[in-house]
């Protein structure tokens, strides 16, 4: 006849002293191909261009690939209105007068659903549409204005660029905005 037989771990250890037996390892992404960044930046400055009512959508990759201060300053010197996904409330400034607010998907304050919804380009940086953060998936967004800029592609309808560093792109893109659009 078997019994059963009942395993317990230790639970009580929290201030049990460790000790790290592997080195901590160096998170790094390789660099971008450079035929491909200096593509994707053209790819953008050329939407950026053509763009009437462009928005960027800010998510919480930006604050974790440290480019937040970047994007901010392109957003200021081009005057580009900006939302951020409830992950990333808190990661910019809320004072600003091109901030709109949290995009929530259908949720949303009233007008910025519309607002975001009927621009010709939503540049996304590092959005993540899930259900918790899109009120179930309700976010509607033109197809054919939507980028989005993940850690290492970049995303359009039409397009994908693979191998494009999301520090390297964001680095390098005001330069030839300012060639193209002044300031």
């Amino acid at each position: 006849m078997k019994l059963p037989v009942y395993a317990q771990l230790p639970s009580d250890i929290v201030d049990a002293p460790s000790e790290r037996n592997t080195p901590t390892p160096n998170y790094c992404f390789p660099s971008s191909d450079k035929t491909i960044l200096s593509n994707v930046i053209n790819f953008f400055v050329h939407r950026l261009e053509r763009a009437h009512s462009p928005v960027i959508l800010i998510d919480a990759l930006a604050d974790r690939y440290g480019v937040v201060s970047d994007i901010l300053r392109i957003i200021e010197k081009w005057s580009l209105p900006y939302a951020v996904m409830p992950t990333a409330k808190g990661t910019c400034p809320e004072d600003s007068s091109l901030y709109l607010g949290v995009y929530f998907g259908q949720k949303s304050r009233n007008g910025l659903f519309e607002l975001i919804g009927q621009s010709d380009l939503v540049i996304g940086i590092g959005v993540r549409f899930v259900d918790s953060t899109s009120a179930w998936f309700s976010q509607r967004i033109r197809a054919d204005a939507w980028v989005n800029i993940e850690a290492t592609q970049v995303v359009s309808f039409k397009q994908s660029f693979e191998n494009v560093e999301i520090t390297e792109l964001v680095g390098g893109i005001e330069e030839p905005l300012i060639d193209v659009l002044g300031r």
